[in-house]
């Protein structure tokens, strides 16, 4: 058994690579107009001393203005009531924990189900609705990335167990709905989670890494292998 990805997609190496030279780039940039504000900083105080010296300043100073109230931002963030608090979490599952792997014969970062005791089974988890999040990586290297199934979207319908999806790091992108993934509370404990395409993060007992056991997309269905407990780290 083996799972695809996105034939037109760089390999996460790559992408990885490029995720951080766009975040470095941003950095560089931020630095750049730090460094021009201090510059206007210090000509704007030079030309008031200037101006203090000239006419012989004053003892009094005029009134200021008062200091806008703090609470009243135009934009107020929006609070969501999630199924558990946002925060850091393993995602259990009995073939052990969701975790970065390396793919082994080829060059690419996917999914695995590890062992939990591995930096790379730390996850953020994010609501951006009730029942609805978005998921992180915490170890080093990978916090810029988000969990999204690298293939393109697949309806349940359509959806064979020969139509197998890796998922992989992507860059953190709020606009792709397939970074976000619906959470189902199951009867037996736990949660099924749902990609926006219908289907559900699975894991694999014939699909086998170095590291652990396969996870991709599948029709979602009954069965320990879909069912995941968030344990809070």
């Amino acid at each position: 058994m083996s799972g695809q990805w996105r034939q037109d997609g760089p390999s996460t190496p790559d992408r990885i690579k490029t995720g951080a030279s766009t975040t470095l780039d941003k950095m560089r940039g931020g630095k750049t107009v730090a460094v021009a504000v201090a510059a206007v900083a210090v000509v704007l105080v030079a030309a008031l001393v200037w101006a203090t010296m000239s006419f012989g300043g004053s003892d009094s100073a005029p009134p200021s203005e008062p200091a806008a109230e703090s609470g009243q931002s135009t934009e107020e963030s929006e609070t969501v009531d999630g199924l558990f608090p946002d925060g850091n979490y393993q995602m259990v599952n009995e073939e052990g924990c969701l975790g970065l792997a390396e793919h082994g014969d080829v060059d690419r970062w996917i999914i695995a189900a590890r062992a939990c005791d591995a930096q790379q089974t730390y996850f953020t988890v994010t609501f951006v609705a009730d029942d609805t999040v978005r998921i992180g990586f915490v170890v080093e290297g990978f916090t810029e990335f988000c969990l999204r199934a690298d293939g393109p979207e697949l309806d349940d319908d359509e959806a064979t167990q020969e139509d197998l999806y890796y998922f992989a790091p992507y860059e953190c992108d709020e606009s792709d709905r397939l970074q976000e993934f619906q959470l189902t509370t199951l009867e037996a404990d736990g949660y099924q989670v749902h990609t926006a395409a219908g289907q559900c993060v699975s894991v694999f007992l014939a699909w086998s890494f170095p590291d652990g056991r396969g996870v991709g997309t599948a029709p979602c269905a009954e069965g320990n292998l879909q069912s995941f407990q968030f344990s809070p780290l």
